[in-house]
């Protein structure tokens, strides 16, 4: 068994063990109070993890700029930077008669969805890249009209994000315009639905495009698979009010871990290559 799969089947682990631990919390536990300041560590953690994988692809693709797809891949990273603030000022700020507990947990359903909407959008863009450029070199030309393109998803969607929250009253968006019997505030699962179906199909051609032959790749693998998993759990976020949607955080912030232990594994690599090149002549591998 290969270090892909091998890392695959521990992630698929990692996430039905969280699901089994989930479950038996709703089991055991009638009512568990989290406190707010939790939540808002754990956005906060996200934010750091996004800044850390963002700063180690970009220094990967400066080290190698023939492979631009590592460019927008690590503008996926970013993209995520600008929800996540949007959604650390929403936790923080006091709730009053114009911000609501319903409005509040509106706006991050509205940062929560623009968010996986980006990212999956900027993945795809990579994917493509990736493709061209294992066939042909793409020109500095092409490479920024194509940067300006990942400006939509980038910039623009945050944007439209922010105007349809409670920053404009006018158009907002209601993906929270019911409660249950307890009165919290529920998510539509309609666009859960669709976000599992996206990040189904991205990870069925990341497979097919890259055949698995890729480390930073297959830890995109493992994001979209863990994804899937998380946005699975908050199809019963009406029946796990307490700890599912911590649980899906958790899972994320290890997918997203995965993907830095990828990135930082490429750099001692490339290191443990370059120390062998400076002490050994590279054809007889004789020392110098």
């Amino acid at each position: 068994m290969n270090k892909v799969n091998k890392a695959v089947l521990l992630s698929v682990a990692i996430s039905a063990l969280l699901i089994f631990v989930n479950t038996v919390l709703y089991m055991e536990v009638d009512e568990m109070v989290i406190p707010q300041s939790t939540y808002l560590m754990v956005i906060i953690a996200l934010f750091f993890i996004d800044v850390i994988a963002f700063m180690f692809m970009q220094m990967d693709f400066a080290s190698n700029k023939k492979f631009f797809s590592t460019f927008i891949l690590s503008m996926t990273f970013f993209s995520s930077l600008i929800y996540f603030a949007e959604t650390i000022i929403i936790i923080q700020q006091p709730v009053k008669p114009c911000l609501s507990v319903q409005m509040k947990a509106n706006d991050t359903a509205i940062f929560y969805l623009f968010r996986q909407l980006s990212f999956i959008s900027l993945l795809c863009i990579a994917l493509v890249i990736n493709k061209i450029e294992n066939i042909r070199k793409i020109s500095k030309s092409k490479r920024i009209a194509i940067f300006f393109f990942c400006l939509i998803p980038t910039v623009i969607l945050p944007i439209l994000a922010h105007n349809l929250s409670s920053h404009n009253p006018t158009y907002t968006l209601m993906l929270t315009d019911y409660t249950n019997e307890n009165g919290k505030a529920i998510w539509n699962t309609n666009y859960i639905n669709i976000l599992i179906i996206m990040w189904a199909c991205m990870a069925y051609f990341i497979i097919s495009s890259t055949k698995l032959n890729s480390g930073l790749w297959n830890s995109m693998i493992v994001i979209c698979l863990s994804a899937i998993v998380y946005n699975i759990f908050l199809l019963f976020l009406d029946k796990y009010n307490l700890s599912i949607w911590y649980t899906s955080r958790v899972i994320e912030v290890l997918s997203k871990l995965f993907v830095i232990g990828t990135l930082m594994f490429n750099v001692f690599t490339k290191l443990k290559i370059a120390n062998a090149l400076a002490v050994r002549d590279p054809m007889t591998k004789l020392y110098n």
